[in-house]
């Protein structure tokens, strides 16, 4: 099925073209899994969209047009793209921990962060908000605690990180932070760790 004419692929994300639009308005659905992109002065030929459907293992992408402009968007590119950022987002973020700048990496988390750590430990339980998180951050200096991230792994708004933890007297373990994101900021952090390292050096509540 055309809906323009003279198609060339492209790996844009997003085109806008100059297009010759018939009226009245129109709403419709381009069908297909390979996305198909068109030069600047296509046609759109509007009787193409009449009673479009797709099956479920098919790919949509919406056609639409404002004024003399029509955009046709590949909905997989924008998921792509916000993994992408958000693990840049959270190495930045470790970066600026590890390196002792807590104000840096305070500016990654939302200011209603939900931030959980498991176990019975002292520093263990689900803190709200900026000013319990920066709170505990403290309690981990004074333990020379530390994080290693080893590997970022990401899902459009969710990023898996890695990492090995360490702390005063030789401490160590291996841990995951989970890290879910919303608008390029750091809504909710839960680890997923060695319990009993973190009561062996924080103590038990």
């Amino acid at each position: 099925m055309h809906l323009m004419t003279d198609p060339i692929t492209a790996s844009s994300g997003t085109t806008m073209i100059d297009a010759a639009l018939p009226t009245p308005p129109f709403l419709g659905w381009a069908v297909g899994r390979n996305t198909q992109w068109f030069r600047t002065g296509a046609v759109l030929d509007h009787r193409a969209l009449s009673g479009v459907s797709a099956g479920a293992s098919q790919r949509m992408c919406e056609v639409y047009h404002a004024g003399t402009r029509v955009v046709r968007e590949d909905p997989t590119r924008g998921a792509a793209m916000s993994a992408e950022q958000n693990i840049e987002t959270a190495k930045k973020g470790y970066s600026a921990y590890s390196a002792g700048d807590a104000e840096t990496a305070m500016s990654f988390l939302d200011d209603d962060i939900e931030w959980i750590t498991p176990g019975n430990s002292a520093i263990s339980g689900t803190l709200r908000g900026k000013a319990e998180v920066g709170a505990m951050w403290m309690k981990l200096a004074e333990k020379s605690f530390t994080t290693t991230p080893e590997r970022f792994l990401g899902d459009d708004e969710v990023v898996v990180v890695l990492t090995r933890v360490t702390a005063a007297g030789g401490e160590s373990a291996d841990e995951a932070d989970v890290l879910t994101f919303r608008d390029g900021k750091v809504v909710k952090l839960q680890s997923a760790g060695d319990t009993a390292m973190l009561e062996r050096v924080f103590g038990t509540k």
